[in-house]
């Protein structure tokens, strides 16, 4: 039947689902992507999100053939279009296993940033997920980060409050002190990384408007700093609801590679084409 369609140009994204549906429970994975890319692709012309089963089957047939790279990007896109919880939790792993290597300090701000990102978009999380992110934080002394993630983990019972306690008191009794000497330690700043270093406090604490103001004047002072700081600007502009400006902001974003791929999750996060808000109707 699905042949007699494509002889006859009977052709739309459903059927090319039914097709690489079939090729996929045939265990033929190269007819299984050919033909869900088909449908994809068919989708793609009339500017409409393909069927959910055409990215899944994608998904699962590099999952089998093993080739993780086209596999993160089938979930890159399920996570554009579809913004399921388990879609960003596979996409923001697999980013995080894959991370390029080189400099060690921006692979740990690319992580926590990577973690900030799964609250943004309600990614899944499991129990390490949690701890694994309070220890990011940790690594550039964000207290407020690290306290929110262990809340976090303890609201959603998926760690145990009583293991934690100790170490989120010393965190609470750690920012305690911190937050307060805060605008002192910016002023004495002299280069971007002192400046974005306090731009990063600023965000774990949810001051996205004194976030932004230091990460701009790290980008101001240049050097080795810009490119963290260009990202906490951007997170803040979303976390303050302007993602407009947050676009602006990453347009063009070059730099460190790690730091690269976090903001390119940030971006497929500005450019999700799930849950938008209906246009207003034109005026009479």
């Amino acid at each position: 039947l699905g042949q007699l369609a494509v002889k006859n140009n009977i052709t739309n994204p459903d059927v090319w689902n039914a097709f690489a549906a079939a090729y996929y429970q045939s265990n033929d994975g190269p007819n299984a992507i050919l033909f869900a890319q088909k449908g994809i692709d068919a989708a793609a012309a009339k500017n409409a999100i393909p069927p959910y089963g055409l990215y899944q089957i994608l998904a699962f047939t590099y999952d089998k053939t093993k080739d993780r790279a086209n596999e993160v990007k089938a979930f890159e896109v399920m996570a554009r279009d579809y913004g399921k919880a388990d879609d960003w939790r596979y996409l923001l792993d697999f980013s995080m296993e894959t991370l390029p290597p080189g400099n060690k300090f921006s692979r740990e701000i690319a992580a926590l940033d990577m973690y900030r990102l799964r609250v943004v978009v309600n990614a899944a999380w499991a129990g390490q997920n949690y701890l694994e992110a309070e220890d990011a934080a940790h690594a550039i002394r964000s207290w407020g980060d690290s306290r929110q993630f262990l809340q976090l983990g303890i609201a959603a019972g998926a760690i145990n409050k009583a293991k934690v306690a100790p170490v989120l008191a010393q965190i609470n009794s750690d920012a305690k002190k911190d937050e307060p000497i805060l605008p002192t330690v910016e002023k004495s700043a002299k280069n971007s990384k002192d400046m974005v270093n306090v731009a990063e406090a600023y965000f774990g604490y949810a001051r996205y408007a004194d976030a932004i103001r230091t990460a701009q004047k790290a980008v101001d002072l240049g050097g080795v700093g810009v490119t963290e700081a260009k990202l906490v600007i951007a997170m803040s502009q979303i976390k303050s609801g302007d993602e407009a400006g947050a676009k602006a902001t990453l347009a063009g974003f070059q730099g460190d590679a790690a730091l690269s791929r976090a903001a390119q999750l940030w971006s497929l996060y500005l450019n999700r084409r799930y849950g938008a808000a209906a246009p207003a109707p034109a005026a009479k």
